[in-house]
């Protein structure tokens, strides 16, 4: 499937009738706390990310906790963690469009909105309980 048909079928499954890519390409839902937004990559690919919260980028404990995140492919699902300059901690993943059936497309994007609430209320558990922040 394409994006914009990937995408339309999300719309349908979520019950969002107006939930289609922008004249530039991109869309966002939310999700209970999250917005999840997809950027069309190229022909054949798009890009799922999501902000999750943020850490101070001094913070090395933090650091350590995102980058073994991602160093288990189980720790993020075949998402990847990212932190940019500002401390903002967000979760990608590239999605593949070809030969990709809906179905298979639900599951990865119910298993990265998983990822993704996991990895927000990590960020919000207090340090001394292990948490990242």
């Amino acid at each position: 499937m394409q994006f914009n048909d990937l995408i339309a079928n999300l719309g349908a499954h979520l019950r969002l009738p107006d939930f289609a890519p922008g004249h530039d390409g991109p869309c966002a839902v939310k999700l209970d706390a999250l917005v999840y937004s997809f950027y069309p990559d190229d022909a054949d690919a798009f890009v799922v990310r999501s902000t999750l919260g943020r850490i101070d980028v001094d913070d090395e404990d933090a650091l350590r906790a995102l980058l073994a995140g991602n160093l288990h492919r189980e720790g993020v699902a075949g998402s990847a963690l990212g932190v940019d300059a500002d401390g903002t901690v967000f979760l990608t993943q590239t999605v593949e469009c070809a030969d990709l059936a809906f179905p298979l497309f639900v599951r990865s994007f119910e298993r990265f909105v998983g990822m993704a609430e996991h990895w927000a209320a990590q960020l919000k558990l207090p340090k001394r309980e292990g948490a990242l922040s």
